[in-house]
């Protein structure tokens, strides 16, 4: 029974099995506590400085040994009565923590940096159907462009979407994607309104796909199994990545 309720103060088999020797033994040696619980002396010695350290053991020096007893039993209230006031403690910590955070997220312009992760193709196709209109809103409000660059194997993988994507755009919406060469291109060509890819040559592969949304970033890698996604939310990098897209679309345009 004493074990039940040491494991139900969090006390580990040994750390119970230790202590119930010094209870019920009294003063003891480390290796008479050793026999008694089977367990080796090293062991032993690991837990007898665990429970000291817990003022549940007290140690004495006898001569050229070292004995070990167990202390007494308020020792146990006294330990709760502690973690009482750690918790309270914690407890207060918290409540400031969070209202000052609050604070923070009422600020007008405050950027928190949020990521999503998506794993398998039903998350991925979850993720594009829950986000799109919220990417879509996000680009209109700054200058109604998909930023970055696009893998084919994705399309192929995706296309269902891709396709009811196409269809639902606004007339101002535009897609400034660089992606590999593909005859898959080749053929979207002209066919979709304010859809603009531009191939690169074979040597510049791309084998994942991001996009630039507004204060958003999507990666989605297609190629090995399971896919995987990420989703990142912040302005400052997304800003930044925005523009490193722009900049390449002005130098690449013929």
């Amino acid at each position: 029974m004493l074990d039940y309720y040491m494991s139900q103060l969090g006390f580990s088999d040994k750390e119970s099995a230790v202590f119930i020797c010094l209870f019920e033994g009294g003063e003891l040696g480390a290796a008479e506590i050793s026999k008694r619980v089977n367990l080796p002396r090293s062991t032993v010695y690991a837990v007898l400085e665990q429970l000291c350290a817990k003022d549940l053991v007290n140690q004495s020096e006898e001569s050229s040994s070292t004995r070990f007893s167990a202390a007494g039993p308020s020792v146990f209230l006294n330990m709760v009565e502690s973690e009482k006031a750690e918790l309270k403690r914690k407890e207060r910590s918290a409540q400031l923590l969070a209202e000052f955070l609050q604070s923070q997220f009422n600020q007008p312009g405050l950027n928190v940096p949020k990521i999503k992760f998506y794993s398998g193709k039903k998350e991925i196709e979850y993720m594009l159907h829950a986000n799109f209109e919220s990417w879509r809103k996000e680009v209109a409000e700054i200058d109604y462009t998909w930023w970055g660059y696009q893998d084919d194997h994705f399309v192929r993988q995706y296309k269902r979407f891709l396709e009811m994507l196409w269809k639902t755009s606004f007339d101002e919406e535009r897609v400034c994607l660089f992606s590999n060469k593909s005859s898959m291109e080749d053929e979207l060509i002209g066919k979709i309104n304010g859809r603009t890819i531009r191939q690169l040559p074979k040597e510049f592969h791309f084998d994942s796909t991001i996009w630039v949304l507004g204060s958003q970033i999507v990666m989605i890698s297609t190629h090995g199994k399971p896919h995987y996604a990420f989703q990142l939310r912040d302005r400052t990098f997304a800003g930044n990545l925005r523009l490193v897209f722009s900049l390449l679309w002005k130098l690449t345009s013929t």
